[in-house]
């Protein structure tokens, strides 16, 4: 087993992402065949993998085109400027880079109650994960779950697309065409019992079911 560490911000979801131990590895190639699992990790707890994306100027913001994150640390205080520190402002969205999603995300109830990140229970985040390497051009709908041969029980889920492929996070330009969840397979997991989804790219359902596949996961 692998320890997966992810580096978490502020706001975040309680389905999506990211302390994790690696169990089960299942690889998808196309829909013609089944997907099958076809990894089991070894006994090892020694073996931590930070999977996080590093914050550069470059790494998209989600619907802002080429903008980026831009310089996200400036100097405030510096000490051969006569300065006793050295001190950098930090300015960052909440949006940015490998997150979690709260419920207020988008749904606006939980910020008018003050339930935020703050309320997620950490145990979503620690235990067994199914890692899917998901390498067809296509999202994943509940025909593609289906047959993916996921075991029952299962509570985590990782996937990793073809949003790798193509380096996406390390890209500038925001794109739309993102490999993401769909609604119908957003309700398919949680329908199945599973808490915790997580994706390689800034959201893990599709660009124009961005409200609908959120607060099915959500709700």
């Amino acid at each position: 087993r692998t320890v997966y560490i992810f580096r978490m911000k502020s706001k975040s979801f309680a389905l999506f992402c990211y302390f994790l131990l690696l169990t089960q590895h299942i690889r998808c190639h196309d829909m013609e065949g089944e997907c099958k699992i076809q990894e089991q990790q070894s006994e090892n707890f020694n073996q931590i993998i930070d999977i996080s994306t590093p914050f550069t100027p470059n790494v998209p913001l989600f619907d802002h085109g080429d903008e980026g994150i831009g310089e996200f640390m400036t100097p405030r205080l510096r000490i051969p400027n006569g300065d006793f520190a050295n001190i950098d402002n930090l300015r960052m969205d909440t949006h940015m880079g490998t997150h979690i999603d709260s419920e207020q995300h988008f749904i606006d109830e939980y910020r008018q109650r003050g339930v935020g990140i703050e309320s997620l229970d950490l145990n979503i985040l620690i235990g067994p994960v199914l890692v899917v390497n998901f390498t067809i051009d296509s999202n994943i709908t509940r025909d593609a779950l289906e047959q993916m041969s996921i075991p029952e029980g299962t509570e985590r889920i990782l996937f990793i697309t073809r949003n790798t492929e193509r380096n996406l996070m390390y890209q500038r330009q925001f794109v739309t065409d993102f490999v993401a969840v769909s609604i119908c397979g957003a309700e398919w997991m949680v329908e199945k019992g599973v808490k915790l989804v997580g994706i390689d790219y800034l959201s893990v359902v599709k660009y124009d079911e961005t409200v609908g596949g959120h607060v099915a996961f959500l709700t």
